[in-house]
């Protein structure tokens, strides 16, 4: 029934959507798995009723039907810009709405000024290891992770750290996503 009812221009929007997913959005971990249940609902929503219908079908609300009906008149212009943008915001608000966005930070390095603020806030030490640190060769760190929607320009949520703590931070913190991911996993099954 899926693919049956995937359309040449489908595949263009689909195509897009990704694109525009992998290269602005934070945190894609799990984008492959949220993308093709999107999908799935995406054109199972679609294909729940011709674009000649005045009435929403049992299930859907006035506004996704709505939402989805101006997507399929789009989809009839084909490929002019304006419908290809037009399909993609359609896409990119249903997308959003099924599951939280964070737009990622387009500068993903602390720049000498920033870290020269954290340096002197910090009075030169490491908060990690509580040693002194030499300034050329310390790394700013984004207490909230850069994938979790982490700014570099919110210095009240970066440290500057050693390179060696630097890469041990990295390590704790991928073994507590690791452990979350688990712990979700068995929760899962449990219920």
């Amino acid at each position: 029934m899926f693919l049956g009812a995937f359309k040449f221009r489908d595949i263009i929007s689909f195509y897009l959507l990704i694109s525009y997913l992998r290269k602005k959005r934070a945190g894609n971990e799990n984008l492959q798995n949220e993308y093709a249940v999107f999908a799935r609902l995406f054109m199972q929503k679609l294909n729940m009723f011709s674009m000649y219908q005045d009435k929403p079908p049992k299930g859907m609300t006035k506004e996704e039907f709505e939402t989805y009906k101006k997507y399929k008149q789009e989809s009839k212009i084909m490929t002019t810009s304006d419908s290809l943008r037009n399909r993609l915001e359609i896409m990119l608000s249903e997308f959003a709405r099924l599951n939280p966005m964070i737009i990622a930070d387009r500068q993903r390095l602390h720049d000498v000024g920033q870290k020269r603020i954290l340096f002197f806030r910090q009075q030169g030490i490491c908060p990690e290891c509580t040693k002194p640190l030499t300034f050329k060769t310390a790394s700013a760190h984004h207490v909230i992770p850069h994938s979790a929607g982490g700014r570099t320009d919110d210095l009240d949520h970066a440290q500057l750290v050693h390179d060696k703590c630097h890469k041990i931070i990295e390590e704790r913190l991928k073994k507590q996503s690791k452990i979350k991911m688990l712990h979700k996993k068995a929760t899962v099954r449990c219920t």
